[in-house]
């Protein structure tokens, strides 16, 4: 199915109320460039590769992963995931602040593995860390806005979590958000069942970005935990 059109606001959409009819992407932000010379350093980007595949804890793995967006950029990050894994845990799903790798949310991802039982993936916006555009050895003219962040990597990272990890997030009804589901049978002895959760944590520049989801991505959402997080309007 065509995303396209999932969010009216977008100035890309053909759906779009807005009065432009063409798209072009400003200068690369000062923050970008400065993020850029801070997390392509060979000492951080060699500690992604090895955070990306090495045994992070006594019982949680992690394995890197990728998301295409709908204009065809793929962004990486990386997924924790239980040892014991079985199928049936909660996925969190941790959108982090502007130019902060998402290495950064290490320990608090394996906590939320070990403590609580979640799957819990984390990525790069474009232009940072995991999502640094392939086959360039700096931001010097690369095309990106802050939109992008929230239209599309923010947008479809959800789309795609949900998909990989809980099920088709176009089959998704609201009567199967939260509500827990008695189990089948009479035997004491099995416990009742109940629909994965899935999470949003946000940080910061996030906030913002969850002003700019689709209803779709918003749908897929059980939770949106916020922290240290702006607020806006976004409007036409």
């Amino acid at each position: 199915r065509d995303h396209a059109c999932l969010h009216p606001l977008d100035p890309r959409s053909a759906c779009s109320n807005r009065s432009t009819t063409s798209y072009t992407a400003p200068p690369t932000p000062s923050c970008l460039l400065f993020f850029d010379h801070l997390f392509r350093s060979p000492r951080i980007m060699s500690a992604a590769t090895a955070a990306a595949t090495v045994e992070s804890g006594a019982s949680v793995r992690t394995e890197p992963i990728e998301f295409k967006c709908r204009d065809g950029y793929k962004l990486g990050g990386i997924v924790y995931i239980p040892k014991d894994y079985c199928g049936d845990e909660d996925v969190m799903l941790i959108s982090g602040a502007m130019g902060t790798n998402c290495r950064f949310y290490r320990r608090f991802a394996e906590d939320a593995v070990t403590r609580h039982n979640y799957i819990v993936v984390t990525y790069d916006y474009r232009g940072i860390g995991c999502s640094f555009p392939p086959g360039k050895k700096s931001l010097a003219g690369f095309e990106c806005a802050m939109e992008d962040w929230g239209f599309f990597d923010l947008n479809d990272t959800i789309l795609s979590t949900y998909s990989r990890f809980i099920g088709d997030p176009l089959l998704r009804s609201e009567s199967a958000c939260t509500t827990p589901t008695a189990s089948t049978t009479d035997d004491p002895n099995t416990p009742a069942t109940r629909p994965r959760r899935f999470v949003l944590v946000g940080h910061s520049i996030a906030g913002l970005l969850t002003g700019m989801l689709s209803p779709q991505a918003m749908h897929c959402l059980d939770a949106v935990a916020l922290v240290a997080a702006q607020t806006a309007s976004i409007s036409t």
